[in-house]
Parts: C-alpha cells; structure tokens; sequence
C-alpha cells in the first residue's frame, strides 16, 4: 500500500484535516499536500506521523503491522526455517 494511500485513510478515519495535521505535527502544510500527492517523506516527517496517528512505523509505511518477536525467533537451522511458538513469556529480574 501505498504512503499516500495510508495517510489519506489515517486522516479521514481519525477526522484530521490537513490544517489541523500541519498545525498539531509542525510538518508544513505543502509537505503534507505533497505526501498526499505521491511525494516521499523523510524518516522523520514519517516518525512524526506514527507517533501522531499512535501507530506503528511499519503500519505508517506498509499498512501492514510487523511481528518483530517473530521474526526473532525464525532461526535458520539445517537449510529449513523453524518457527517457535512460545506459550508464556516470564520476565527475569535483573537484579539476579
């Protein structure tokens, strides 16, 4: 999917308004007319935009959220890929 697309929906489905964006992101009016009309954002314009809209860098780039435990965990062993699936995660103190 692309940027332009994701943002578009972002914006009408949280009811912003290019003003309103500009304003609350400090990202220039004519910046965001330009994301909307195809142009490419610097990473931190699109930081920017994550943390405003409270999702992810991955989602504000693909539309698609990333799994990165998951990923993590695929380990290549014997010319296969095995998947691990945990069942319970416990934290460790660190003070042991």
């Amino acid at each position: 999917m692309e940027f332009k697309t994701i943002l578009t929906s972002l914006m009408k489905e949280r009811g912003v308004t290019l003003s309103q964006l500009a304003k609350d992101t400090k990202i220039s009016k004519s910046s965001l007319h330009g994301f909307l009309n195809g142009a490419e954002p610097s990473l931190s314009k699109v930081q920017a935009l994550a943390k405003y809209f409270g999702v992810s860098m991955d989602f504000i780039t693909t539309g698609e959220e990333s799994d990165p435990i998951g990923q993590l965990l695929k380990v290549d062993v014997h010319k296969g890929t095995y998947e691990v699936t945990i069942k319970r995660l416990v934290r460790k103190d660190s003070r042991e």
